[in-house]
């Protein structure tokens, strides 16, 4: 069956959207998969202090069950704030891409405006508005969808360093595609009480962060997607996949 509005869900330390008519089938396999790759690169690298390598684990997993990488490349830069509120993005020194040139966000800079401003890089119209229904929908921080989000995607100890991703899924030919997008940020006080996204923001703030393009092969999934199951102990795993209501 497939859904008649946009959804979303907190998977594992991402925010993941699906448009409408995304089949309830298809939004679980997606899903798993990520959950899974996500709990594979847990258990080789934390992801705070190796974020690189975790990343890495986390793509190779996901080749390995099923994905594949469309895009050829996955885009990597870092971004800092300047003295009159731009994102100032450096892209990896093996990409050239006029994309990321500095983008203005305004007076008011918190974490959630740096993610929107950086989404607009890779991301549809509509693609922006379904994360920032997500956004809106966790900005309270004190439910249970929200709390889920900020434990999984911060540091616990210091809470000065923050590790999600976002990700944005569409149905193309029948395979599920996702933009998987990474941000790392480290700030120079401890996070919010709001949560992670409403951080507020400064020029001693550093951050990175990358996206990859892929795409589900079913064919490969389905001879291996009871395994998966298996070993997740059930769909969705549990605590760490839960739905954000957005209306």
């Amino acid at each position: 069956m497939s859904t008649t509005t946009t959804s979303a869900y907190i998977v594992g330390n991402a925010l993941l959207t699906f448009p409408k008519g995304f089949s309830k089938q298809s939004q679980d396999d997606v899903m798993n998969l990520i959950i899974f790759s996500e709990l594979v690169a847990n258990k080789q690298y934390d992801k705070l202090a190796q974020l690189s390598k975790w990343y890495g684990s986390f793509l190779a997993t996901l080749e390995q069950i099923g994905w594949v990488n469309d895009s050829s490349i996955t885009f990597i830069y870092t971004f800092t704030l300047t003295s009159n509120n731009n994102i100032d993005f450096n892209s990896s020194p093996t990409i050239s891409d006029s994309r990321f040139n500095p983008i203005p966000i305004g007076q008011f800079t918190l974490v959630d405006n740096l993610v929107i401003a950086t989404l607009q890089i890779s991301l549809s119209g509509p693609e922006v508005s379904s994360v920032k229904d997500v956004i809106q929908a966790l900005q309270s921080g004190n439910d249970v969808q929200a709390k889920l989000f900020n434990g999984q995607a911060t540091d616990r100890g210091s809470g000065q360093q923050a590790n999600f991703g976002i990700r944005s899924c569409q149905m193309g030919d029948g395979n599920p595609t996702c933009l998987l997008n990474a941000f790392d940020l480290t700030f120079s006080k401890s996070t919010s009480s709001s949560g992670v996204l409403f951080q507020g923001l400064s020029q001693s703030d550093t951050g990175s962060g990358g996206y990859v393009n892929m795409r589900l092969n079913a064919d490969i999934y389905n001879t291996i997607c009871d395994t998966v199951l298996q070993k997740l102990g059930g769909s969705r795993a549990g605590g760490l996949v839960q739905e954000i209501t957005l209306w």
